[in-house]
């Protein structure tokens, strides 16, 4: 397996930077590897996902996407600004999905197959049905979603909030201090307000695996 370092951008201008994995064979099938919480390209996990599809003649790619790290700076060409899992947005992994699939399909992949991890299965289907919203023409290179340890960050949250916090962020939105830092306990690492709020309160676009309600329906997973 052939391993390069590769830059690209998303689709809102964001500079990207991960990890291409060749396999010796040319082939025209690509595995798009999106990492979840605090994480990174360069984890075990994605190294050996790369080494066991190379069998079935499958190249990979794996990149930092805007959420990699605790907290780091995000760069465009023309500006930079605080990134990473404690200020990420999530519905922003939109134009780092869609900025990688056009970066695969420009070196010439043509069968595209996304796969997710915990937060990244939630960012998978979240981008996955807004290209089926909009007819997008990448559809047709798609070929499976894979959901690795899916996560439920928003019940998560809801099991353990308190109500406390919620008033804090909201009180800290109402003042424009959405990229302040929560309380250290909120929450499992450190978060901003903005974060927070989004899988506290805001989060029906990415609330799509309520796992302790039996009778919830998986509307958007199942589509």
């Amino acid at each position: 397996m052939n391993a390069e370092i590769v830059k690209f951008t998303a689709s809102d201008g964001i500079i990207l930077d991960g990890i291409l994995n060749k396999c010796e064979e040319k082939t025209n099938k690509i595995l798009i590897q999106i990492h979840g919480m605090v994480s990174n390209c360069f984890k075990k996990r994605e190294r050996t996902i790369a080494q066991k599809v190379e069998n079935i003649k499958v190249d990979t790619l794996c990149f930092n996407n805007r959420g990699s790290e605790v907290v780091r700076y995000i760069k465009s060409e023309t500006a930079s600004f605080l990134g990473g899992t404690a200020y990420e947005k999530i519905e922003d992994c939109y134009y780092d999905i869609v900025g990688a699939m056009e970066f695969a399909l420009s070196l010439g992949y043509e069968n595209i197959y996304l796969q997710g991890h915990s937060l990244g299965s939630t960012k998978v289907v979240y981008t996955y049905n807004r290209l089926k919203e909009e007819s997008s023409k990448y559809l047709n290179n798609v070929k499976a979603i894979i959901l690795l340890s899916l996560c439920d960050t928003s019940d998560t949250i809801e099991m353990g909030k308190d109500d406390t916090y919620l008033k804090i962020a909201e009180e800290k939105a109402a003042k424009g201090e959405i990229m302040d830092l929560m309380p250290f306990k909120c929450f499992m690492h450190p978060i901003s307000v903005r974060s927070y709020l989004q899988y506290a309160k805001y989060y029906q676009d990415i609330d799509f695996a309520r796992f302790d309600e039996k009778d919830y329906e998986f509307e958007i997973l199942t589509k």
